[in-house]
């Protein structure tokens, strides 16, 4: 999760510096139609060039979206910075859906394991815990033999 947070403060730079219209069209730097645009081309200028049948071919890319980068590559402008930041921005995009695969497979395994643990069931009943939160707050209680009662573990 660190990883992810700081790759992604670094695109959200580098797109700021590079291209401000382009972050402009995403409202989230994480989305995956964004991120898949980003990475269809290693020279980031070219996203201005796609024709629509070619933004309908990216996954997650529909009508909207396409009409959305439409929009942005009539105005699509890029600072000379584009030549060497480009291929850092293609980099960390790649590198971001990466992470977001190995998130999800990793909140599947924890919310495999948390079927195993009373600690993590009973946790899941409170609404806002997600996998992961449930997970460490599981493992940080370990087991209520700890405890000499349900009542000396207080959840604020």
């Amino acid at each position: 999760m660190n990883e992810k947070i700081r790759v992604v403060n670094r695109i959200q730079s580098d797109l700021q510096a590079v291209c401000p219209e382009l972050l402009a069209i995403t409202k989230d730097v994480c989305n995956l139609w964004f991120l898949r645009f980003i990475t269809c081309r290693d020279d980031l200028p070219q996203l201005a060039r796609l024709q629509n049948f070619t933004l309908l071919k990216i996954d997650s890319i529909g009508q909207k979206y396409a009409g959305l980068i439409r929009e942005w590559q009539r105005k699509a402008k890029f600072s000379s910075e584009v030549d060497y930041v480009g291929p850092m921005i293609t980099q960390d995009a790649r590198r971001i859906l990466e992470l977001l695969k190995q998130i999800k497979l990793l909140d599947a395994v924890l919310a495999e394991l948390a079927d195993q643990s009373e600690i993590a069931r009973r946790l899941n009943t409170i609404d806002g815990f997600g996998a992961t939160c449930i997970a460490e707050l599981a493992g940080e209680i370990g087991t209520m033999e700890r405890f000499a009662g349900e009542s000396s573990l207080a959840l604020y």
